[in-house]
């Protein structure tokens, strides 16, 4: 993260000089005693707008609120282990059941407030068991938001008043007995680039995501290069994926099955959709659509970022078969 500088200039009747007041710091959070913090909050009391805070792979069972704070919370990767918080600590405990979501955002932050490659599990809670966000519109990216049960608004992830920026999140497995079985939007007209939503629940209405209808159009998310696949609602098949309305960006594309006659990891109804969105874009048609098709074509429209999180394969670039991997770790 880039590290910030700050200087002020004391100003008085014979001279000015500039003063150095601060720069950003680094502040660490494991389960063991070689970091700074074993508790994330208290890392998060202690920061201060501008510091970063690394959160090693490990769990962590807390209720986390980013009190007003320009921070990165930032997940470390380590042999494709990362940071999991945990809103209960066992499946089936009762006794341990939360009373407010696993991470609160609500005290006026903006994209300066940072998410980063964490996994939000086991929450349980009525609004965004996971993640709950309140007139404020943090940046969230490569976050995994898994077995998240909401009572009424939102699964996973309850937003409110926000204009918040999901990147490369992944929403699976999420339930709510209302509205949203991964996502809840009400007056929020975030930005959801390369999400993937899969199976996730709802016994209302949104099984993927439920846009409330205020506010207008204007208030309405925007999707772009978003895949649903195998989301549910009880109330109304039309509603299984996105319930409410939403802009659309481009190269969205949803699958009621994992249907893959080719076996290259895209499936067939995927495959289709976005054969269509490359024909739109004036590309020619590829004679196989696959990973490495798609991705060669995604390559041509600079539009790379959108279905990638990075150099899986670690040989040094974006590639297809980063794309591949990427597809393939979600359908398992």
């Amino acid at each position: 993260m880039r590290t910030l500088l700050l200087a002020a200039v004391v100003a008085s009747t014979s001279m000015s000089c500039p003063v150095l007041l601060a720069e950003s710091k680094t502040l660490s959070v494991s389960n063991d005693q070689f970091a700074d913090y074993d508790s994330i909050q208290d890392a998060i009391n202690d920061a201060d707008d501008g510091d970063t805070i690394e959160i090693h792979p490990g769990h962590y069972y807390e209720q986390i609120s980013t009190l007003g704070k320009a921070v990165h919370l930032k997940g470390i990767v380590h042999q494709n282990q990362r940071p999991v918080l945990l809103g209960r600590l066992a499946l089936d405990s009762w006794s341990d059941m939360p009373v407010l979501p696993i991470l609160r955002i609500n005290s006026g932050e903006d994209s300066s407030t940072v998410v980063s490659d964490l996994v939000f599990t086991r929450g349980y809670y009525a609004y965004g068991a996971a993640l709950y966000i309140y007139q404020s519109s943090p940046s969230i990216r490569d976050c995994y938001f898994f077995d998240n049960w909401g009572g009424w608004g939102g699964g996973a992830v309850h937003c409110r008043y926000s204009e918040s920026h999901f990147l490369r999140c992944i929403f699976s497995e999420n339930y709510c007995g209302s509205f949203g079985g991964a996502m809840y939007l009400v007056r929020s007209p975030v930005f959801l680039e390369a999400c993937f939503f899969d199976d996730n629940y709802v016994s209302g209405f949104g099984g993927g995501l439920y846009v409330n209808h205020l506010g207008g159009a204007a208030m309405r998310p925007a999707l772009m290069g978003c895949f649903f696949l195998e989301n549910g609602a009880q109330n109304t098949w039309t509603s299984r994926h996105i319930r409410g309305g939403w802009h659309d960006l481009g190269w969205n594309a949803f699958a009621d099955d994992v249907l893959d006659s080719d076996d290259d990891g895209v499936p067939d109804d995927f495959e289709e959709q976005l054969e269509s969105d490359l024909v739109e874009e004036g590309f020619p048609e590829p004679q196989e659509i696959d990973a490495a098709s798609i991705m060669n074509l995604i390559l041509e429209t600079g539009a790379l970022g959108l279905y990638t999180p990075g150099d899986l394969d670690m040989n040094g670039e974006l590639d297809a078969v980063d794309f591949e991997m990427m597809l393939k770790g979600m359908l398992d």
